[in-house]
């Protein structure tokens, strides 16, 4: 990962926390950034738009790939997850709160 500067540096962890807390949009990030406390302290209170996060999303997205494949090498390496399978369950269920 060829990081240029701090700002790209702040970007990535914001995408990386987005990321966690289930938040893929560049305009939800965007709103994020200017809710969330945490994350104004993570990014040093830096306010990327969401075009700005989009470009660099699309520009750095083999970097981000190395990003997540290193982590789960990671997670391997201390034996936190054994590597043979990893999977995300996608399943959507409609709620029914009906009284019946």
């Amino acid at each position: 990962m060829l990081v240029k500067n701090l700002t790209e540096v702040k970007i990535y962890l914001n995408y990386i926390y987005c990321y966690m807390n289930k938040i893929r949009s560049s305009r939800l990030m965007e709103t994020e950034v200017t809710r969330n406390i945490e994350l104004m302290w993570l990014i040093g209170k830096i306010k990327p738009d969401h075009g700005t996060i989009s470009s660099f999303m699309k520009i750095n997205k083999n970097a981000i790939k190395q990003l997540f494949k290193g982590f789960t090498l990671m997670l391997k390496g201390f034996g936190l997850i054994d590597g043979t399978l990893v999977a995300i369950d996608g399943t959507k269920i409609k709620a029914s709160s009906a009284k019946k």
